[in-house]
C-alpha cells in the first residue's frame, strides 16, 4: 500500500503469507511472526529514506501501542530483488526490538532509543526481518522516501 503525502511517499510493508492485511488509520496491521516482510516495489525517483516501526498489543479492533520484550528488527533496502544495504547512517541494521519504545497512556512522553534506519540512496525493494520478537502482537512499518 503506498500513499503520497506532500513530497514524501509512504510505502508499507506487507504480509507476504496471502492474507488479508488489516488495514487501521495509522497503516496496516501485520501480525508479528518470525519472518520477513516487504514493501511494493518503490520509484527509484526518490534518492532519501527512513524506515520507522511501531509495535501494538491487543486486538485488531483496539490495538494498543506496546514496547517488545525481546527480539531483533533486521532493517535492509537494494536497488535490486536480491541485493540488500545496510543503512546509511546507523552503525547496524539489527535493531534490538525493545528499543523501539511505544507512547502510552501511562507514558505519553515515551521516546524509542533507537535511530530510525535511514537510507541515502536510490532503493526498489525494502524489507524488515523480525526474529524472536515478544511481548507485542501487531506492527505498522512504513519506509517513507523522499527527493530530498
Amino acid at each position: 500500500m503506498t500513499s503520497v503525502v506532500g513530497r514524501a511517499t509512504r510505502y508499507q510493508f506487507q504480509r507476504t503469507d496471502g492474507n488479508t492485511a488489516i488495514t487501521t488509520d495509522g497503516g496496516v496491521l501485520i501480525p508479528v511472526a518470525d519472518g520477513t516482510f516487504f514493501t511494493e516495489e518503490m520509484s527509484m525517483n526518490y534518492n532519501i529514506g527512513n524506515v520507522f516501526i511501531q509495535f501494538f498489543s491487543g486486538t485488531a479492533d483496539n490495538p494498543v501501542p506496546a514496547t517488545p520484550t525481546a527480539g531483533t528488527v533486521t532493517v535492509e533496502a537494494g536497488p535490486y530483488e536480491n541485493l540488500w544495504l545496510m543503512p546509511s547512517e546507523t552503525n547496524s541494521h539489527i535493531i534490538q526490538a525493545n528499543t523501539i519504545i511505544s507512547a502510552t497512556t501511562g507514558s505519553p512522553n515515551a521516546v524509542a532509543t533507537y535511530t530510525p534506519p535511514s537510507f541515502n540512496s536510490q532503493a526498489k525493494y525494502s524489507r524488515i526481518i523480525l526474529n524472536g520478537v515478544t511481548g507485542v502482537t501487531f506492527m505498522v512499518a512504513d519506509h517513507w522516501r523522499s527527493i530530498s
